[in-house]
């Protein structure tokens, strides 16, 4: 080579050449190359909304970009330069995480010499350029990363910091792009030494597809001819695009390859890596992370791991991506990312939500409701709290404001919006929805009454058992060319406590209704049954439904690919989906493909994660029937078959002492089995319903506290009873996640700094007193928090080492609840995400069911010790997060856990519905 520009030059106007070569780029919508699209990419402008804008809840009027974006284009096209301040320190924080790329060797094409290009950071340890600026682990190992190197104002330049690039650590690459859009997507990620991303900070890789649209502005950060770091801004513009490039008109030079793409809001969007006269390229992140997840999905860890850092979803493949989907793997990397992107009819993706009162409160939901429907691209959504009329009107806000396919809608019930249904809304283009009758047997089963099984002296409010309808539709789509045909069934049972009986009569009648119509050749064998189930399956609530041969697709199930659970950032553990055994995976005819992903949009719509299904395959409303008749004596034994009392224990041969010690063993995370056994041990002869119930309990829970502990959150909270499913410990306010060794090793520093404070008072001439040792846990504080502040109780014993009350917590979500009693706020003063602190009153952002029935706990161990701080409106509050948010897997692992280490459990853990008959001091 003559020279490092010329080498430059050479690759830019290469990759250009073979991109670029022949007339005029074509127009986007006709290019995307994919059938059934649910929203157009051509008005790409009308999605801007679905990413987070960072200026919520500035005042009415405030300038920003995305208020002028968000009218028509022409007016966004030479409107005004104003730009909020944040633009600029975005752009500022974008540019320390982009480096000078020094590189040398034998080059993508076989040649040998030295070269620039520009990388930036993704992540605080792994950098991101193009593969003809590194296209080897043997580059990479030669090549260094230089950041800061720029100019400062005066014309000097900035302290460089070199750093190692380490390809054993970290290294995939994607080769370069051919012509006729054949070979890879130029693209290189590499490990870097030092994690130099604590300093520099780094780019978020987004995935989302629709980012910009045609016209648009972008800026990009870049290292032109190998010099010092520039910057093209705003007069960049979009000419072209479709699933796997971008175009624009931008000053770029060689040395340029590698730069990020960024819109207007700093949000990355491609990898530059072409370059001819004006018109330049850029590969869309959107398809490198379809290459990564193909990747992935043939066991590369390396691209698993990069393809974790990736946020949001691709709007053109929908939540799940290209997972299920086949592609050849013969093809090029372009290739199968264009042959995934096409596979939209390999596949059929079901979505169950609980949208929480949508049937009232649409309106104020409907566009963020909307937002979410666009965003995950699913085939079929069932929802619950809902209306007929609330779901035509999403379907037909969709359709106009979002221009999407065409939606159906059907309703379960004739109903008024005052009363909440289930709904079914599905894209017109992809699928086919139609509401069948229940035969007139089953049709009988449905309206019966709990009151026709009061035999069984259950404890219930009594009702009608399916107070919402369970409609059944027949659901048609075409899935590799073949004809699938499914039953639907979306389901919303009776909550609480006291609704027990009725979700167990309901999922018997569900059982039998499956094999009724097995009997019947005209209805098809598979079934779906999913919604909001309110019992979790370690109730035995459910039981019915397994029992009769279905499988339950369950949150624990996530890690074997099964359900997807949404997180945001918690699991809700009563919605569940079940189907049929034919439809269980077994790698003949379905698969079905699972995702665990944190995905903050649904908590500003509803506190049920949506729970997701894609399966992949492998090779009209009703009116509101009439009240139940009655069941003759064979249709009572064979419903009833099954069901059993709330206190009894499932059946089995284990003795207590077997459960009590299968409870003991941290091998399973949480056995119901056992703990029901001991369960119903524990609480034996006590009855909600007799005289003295209240005080009985709270003398168990004395008289069984017979292990007190000291308080060391490192021996007992952190290794094990704090453990989530996922093996990871969470921060009870925040929702913040990490492994037990990090809050353990965090409270190890915690204590060094207390030692070390402690000797250089002591030497100062201190003198040792309780009130130096408060001054120091004060100062450095334990990652753990007492829901009932230590300074209700003097940290007396054993109230301070009680693990009932004991949390995971960061302690700057601990310092900022203070000692703060805790309530509901109307209006709020956030502090990052712990929650809201008014007038020494606090309100936690999550966790306040478990928080809740921790202090409930407490007033029960200990009564009179909160004094007077929960009566009135703030004994209902916590009573109201006790309904509100139901114990899930992991608080009925907590309870086992604190009941093998100290002796006691948690009433409103094992009891939810006795909340309604206890008295708690005040």
């Amino acid at each position: 080579m003559d020279s490092t520009q010329d080498a430059n030059r050479s690759r830019e106007e290469q990759m250009a050449v073979e991109r670029l070569q022949g007339a005029s780029a074509p127009k986007s919508e006709a290019d995307w190359g994919i059938d059934n699209l649910a929203i157009v990419p051509g008005d790409v402008q009308k999605t801007r909304s679905l990413r987070d804008p960072r200026f919520e809840g500035l005042p009415t009027g405030a300038s920003t970009m995305f208020e002028e974006l968000s009218v028509t284009l022409e007016q966004v096209v030479d409107s005004n330069d104003l730009r909020p301040a944040w633009w600029l320190e975005e752009g500022a924080a974008r540019s320390r995480a982009v480096c000078k790329i020094d590189a040398s060797g034998v080059d993508y094409k076989g040649r040998s010499g030295s070269w620039s290009g520009s990388g930036f950071l993704v992540a605080p340890g792994i950098l991101c350029t193009n593969h003809h600026v590194l296209n080897s682990k043997e580059v990479a190992d030669r090549s260094r990363a230089l950041f800061d190197f720029a100019a400062l104002a005066d014309g000097s330049v900035r302290q460089v910091s070199t750093f190692r690039l380490r390809p054993d650590l970290l290294f995939w690459t994607s080769p370069v792009v051919a012509s006729g859009g054949q070979g890879g997507l130029d693209v290189t990620f590499v490990g870097v030494d030092g994690e130099p991303g604590a300093t520099f900070g780094s780019v978020p890789l987004l995935r989302q597809a629709f980012v910009v649209a045609e016209d648009d502005k972008l800026n990009i950060i870049q290292h032109p001819d190998g010099k010092l770091k520039e910057v093209a801004i705003r007069n960049n513009k979009v000419v072209f695009q479709n699933t796997q490039v971008i175009h624009y008109e931008s000053d770029t030079q060689a040395g340029s390859s590698g730069a990020p793409v960024m819109n207007d809001g700093w949000e990355l969007i491609a990898l530059h890596h072409a370059a001819k006269d004006t018109a330049n390229e850029g590969i869309k992140f959107s398809a490198i992370a379809a290459a990564l997840e193909l990747e992935a999905q043939t066991g590369n860890a390396d691209a698993a791991r990069i393809f974790r850092i990736f946020g949001g979803t691709d709007e053109l493949v929908g939540f799940f991506g290209t997972l299920g989907r086949t592609v050849s793997q013969n093809d090029s990397g372009m290739e199968r990312v264009v042959d995934a992107y096409k596979g939209e009819d390999q596949d059929l993706d079901i979505g169950f939500w609980n949208i929480e009162w949508f049937n009232k409160r649409w309106q104020d939901k409907l566009d963020s409701v909307a937002r979410v429907i666009v965003e995950m691209n699913l085939d079929v959504w069932v929802f619950v709290e809902s209306s007929l009329e609330a779901t035509e009107a999403l379907a037909r806000h969709l359709e106009t404001n979002y221009r999407t396919k065409r939606w159906g809608v059907l309703a379960s019930q004739d109903a008024t919006s005052e009363k909440q249904i289930t709904t079914v809304m599905w894209n017109s283009g992809t699928v086919t929805v139609t509401a069948k009758d229940w035969p007139a047997k089953v049709e009988r089963w449905l309206q019966v009454d709990s009151r026709q099984f009061d035999d069984l002296g259950l404890e219930a409010v009594h009702g009608r058992v399916f107070d919402r309808y369970p409609a059944l539709y027949e659901v048609k789509a075409k899935i590799r060319d073949t004809d699938t045909t499914f039953n639907l069934v979306p389901i919303h049972l009776k909550a609480m406590g006291e609704g027990s009986l009725r979700r167990q009569m309901a999922a018997r009648l569900l059982a039998e209704a499956v094999a009724e119509l097995a009997k019947d050749e005209s209805f098809d064998t598979d079934w779906i049954i999913g919604g909001d189930a309110n019992a979790t399956l370690a109730s035995g609530d459910l039981d019915p439904l397994t029992s009769a041969g279905l499988t339950a697709l369950t949150a624990q199930d996530a890690a074997q690919e099964q359900i997807t659970y949404v997180k945001a950032p918690f699991k809700s553990l009563i919605d569940h989906v079940f189907i049929s055994p034919n439809l269980v995976p077994d790698g003949r005819d379905f698969m079905i493909v699972a995702l665990d992903r944190n995905i903050d949009r649904f908590q500003e719509v509803s506190d049920h994660r949506p729970i997701l299904l894609r399966l992949a395959a492998t090779g009209t409303a009703h009116s509101e029937p009439a009240a139940g008749q009655p069941l003759s004596e064979d249709e009572l034994r064979r419903l009833s078959q099954g069901l059993r009392r709330r206190n009894d224990p499932p059946a089995g041969t284990l003795s207590l002492e077997e459960a009590r010690t299968r409870l003991a063993d941290r091998g399973t995370y949480y056995d119901g089995t056992a703990d029901a056994i001991v369960r119903g041990a524990y609480w034996n002869g006590v009855s909600a319903g007799t005289a003295g119930f209240a005080s009985a309990v709270a003398g168990i829970l004395k008289r069984t506290h017979a292990k007190p502990l000291s308080y060391e959150p490192s021996a007992h909270v952190y290794p094990w009873v704090d453990v989530r499913e996922n093996g990871k410990v969470q921060s009870i306010y925040s929702g913040f996640e990490a492994t037990s060794e990090y809050f353990i090793q965090a409270d190890r520093e915690v204590e060094r700094l207390r030692t070390k404070a402690r000797s250089a008072l002591l030497e100062s001439g201190v003198l040792e007193s309780t009130d130096l040792e408060s001054m120091l846990e004060a100062q450095f504080q334990y990652n753990c928090e007492h829901v009932v502040p230590q300074s209700w109780f003097n940290k007396n014993e054993p109230m301070r080492g009680d693990l009932h009350h004991l949390f995971s917590c960061e302690p700057r979500c601990n310092s900022f609840r203070s000692n703060h009693p805790l309530v509901q706020h109307e209006f709020e003063r956030t502090m990052q995400d712990c929650g809201r602190v008014e007038d020494e009153t606090f309100e936690p952002k999550g966790g306040k069911g478990a928080v809740a029935r921790a202090t409930l706990y407490f007033m029960l161990r200990y009564p009179g010790v909160v004094g007077r701080r929960y009566v009135g409106q703030r004994l209902k509050t916590l009573l109201a997060w006790h309904e509100q948010y139901a114990p899930d897997e992991w608080e009925r692992h907590r309870n086992a856990a604190i009941y093998t280490l100290q002796g006691n459990r948690n009433p409103l853990i094992d009891f939810p519905e006795w909340a309604l008959r206890l008295q708690f001091e005040g």
